[in-house]
Formats: C-alpha cells, structure tokens, sequence
C-alpha cells in the first residue's frame, strides 16, 4: 500500500490522556501523527487502549479539544467492532437513516448504500432486519455505512472481527482503493499479518501507552533474521528427558507439554535437521509450522509482551 508519506497530516495526537471516571488512566499521553491517505494499524493486547483512544478520536473530534488536531474534523467515521444499529429496521434502512444524518439526501443516500452493499457482499440481505444478522454480516455492514459516509479519516475498530476470508480480502480491497482516494485510515487489529500488509506505519500499544510507530518492515527488521519452528508431538508423554542437544543451527526457544519451540537462522537446512533428530530420539511428530519473523514476534522485542491470537468469536 504505502500511501500517504510526505502529505499533509490528516490526524495529529499530542499528548492526549483519558482517565475512565473511577480514575483508572487508560490512555498515557499519547502522541501520533498520520498523513493523508496512510494507513496507520494499532497493535496491542486486549485493554491496552487501542479501541479507547479510537473512540477518543472521534469524540474529541466533534469539538474544540486540546492535543488533537482534525483536518477536517466535519469528516470522520468510527466503525465499531460491535455496531450499533435499529434491529427492527433493515440493513438497508439503518443505512441510508445514518448517512442522511449525515447530510445526504434521500436519492443520494440510497445510491451510495446500494454502492457499498455490493462491494461487501450485501446485497442479499439488505432488506432483512438487522436483528436476523449474524456478527460477521452485522459488522460488514458497520464497515460498509462508515466508508459510504465519505469521511476523509476512518476509524476501524477491530475490522476484521467475525469475518471470513473472502470478507477480510474485501476490506483489503476496499482499504486500498479508499486510501488510493485520500482517504486516512486508522484501526486496530488483533491480526499482525493483516497489518503488514496492509498499513503503511503500525503503532504498539501496551497498557495505554504508544510505545513505538514504524512501517511494518522496519519492525520486521529489528527482530533480526530468526525464524521460529513450532513442532506438536504426536505422543502424550512429553520425551524431553531422552532428547540430546539440538544439531548446530538450532536451539531451543520453548518447551510445552506437548510440543517444542525452535529458533532457527536457514530454515531449509534446518528443518530436516529437527525431524532428523526427534526422531532419532524415538519422538512422534503430528505437525510443523514454521513461522518467519513478523510483527508479533517484532511487538513482543519491544514491548515485553505477547500478542495474545486473533478472536475469531
């Protein structure tokens, strides 16, 4: 993708905190700088403030608020991981009602509906109630109302929640056409290879501070040149006790009950090496993943902590 390097900015955040009326602080000072048309991705663990400072953007835009600056602060959308919509009224209904609170008028916010009901795959049951929507269905629709404003910044909150594949390459899709448009995009996602992908500069996020903001190849790069083989035994009796050490090339990173954790540097040397040496020591394999590294293990090198795997609730 990579839109948006050298333009002008399109959101700034400086020094913005948010304390929860009990006094918990959730957000920490947070400061961020996005350009027009990129695509910034926030990654963290569940309650490290990602969706909250999401939802502070957009409420703060809405008025006069001290570090934040809104280019346009007329145009921004915030998509929900759990939309909010009128279940009595169809999916097509709730629809054109937000987008003519909006502004639009009724012919105008019919036809742009209509639009990106089809682009995520809508169609079909936009005349349903929305109370009959599974999660996935519901939150396409949340995504395709907060594109269809035409909002210059849009925020995602968790876009990729309860949808399938076909779904989540819709979003690819429609993400780089929009940005390609000047559209500025944040979200947050529990899905590293997504953001990779998909954003121009990731920020980390742990217990609501913003710890670092690079491109996701940067980070990449920082984590060095280690790849990660995950073995499962095919035995319920873990037989640590009868393994030797590891052939030269590999080492040990964990060690589970079940199965065990190699750090590798040539893994089409190395991966012949491992079988050949579990088995050699009388151990079952029922599967190999092999993992290069990615902006989790990059996340894990700054932060300290782990990202927990994507919700597929």
């Amino acid at each position: 993708m990579r839109h948006g390097q050298g333009s002008p900015s399109a959101l700034r955040v400086d020094g913005m905190s948010f304390s929860y009326p009990d006094g918990t602080t959730a957000l920490h000072a947070i400061r961020l700088t996005v350009a027009t048309g990129e695509v910034i991705g926030l990654l963290g663990p569940n309650g490290c403030g990602k969706t909250t400072l999401l939802r502070t953007i957009a409420r703060a835009s809405r008025r006069a608020t001290a570090g934040l600056q809104v280019r346009d602060p007329g145009t921004v959308a915030l998509a929900l991981d759990r939309p909010v919509f009128r279940g009595w009224l169809s999916g097509r209904q709730n629809a054109v009602t937000c987008l003519r609170l909006r502004g639009m008028g009724r012919a105008a916010a019919e036809d742009v509906a209509n639009t990106w009901f089809e682009r995520f795959g809508l169609d079909a049951v936009a005349d349903r109630p929305v109370s009959t929507y599974s999660r996935g269905i519901a939150h396409r629709l949340g995504l395709a109302v907060a594109f269809a404003t035409k909002a210059g910044l849009v925020l995602l909150d968790e876009p990729l929640a309860g949808l399938d594949p076909a779904a989540r390459d819709q979003v690819a899709d429609v993400l780089c056409a929009c940005v390609g448009a000047g559209t500025t995009v944040v979200l947050s996602t529990h899905d590293p290879n997504f953001a990779a992908a998909n954003c121009d500069r990731v920020a980390f996020l742990a217990d609501g501070r913003l710890l670092a903001v690079e491109t996701p190849s940067s980070f990449i790069a920082s984590v060095g040149g280690e790849t990660r083989i995950d073995i499962r035994f095919g035995q319920t009796e873990a037989p640590f006790e009868r393994l030797p050490p590891p052939p030269t090339g590999i080492h040990e990173r964990a060690r589970t009950p079940g199965g065990i954790s190699l750090g590798v540097e040539d893994p089409p040397r190395a991966l012949p090496l491992a079988l050949t040496w579990l088995s050699g020591a009388g151990v079952r394999v029922s599967s190999v993943d092999v993992r290069e590294p990615g902006l989790r293990e990059a996340y894990f090198k700054v932060t300290g902590q782990r990202l927990e795997p994507e919700r597929t609730e």
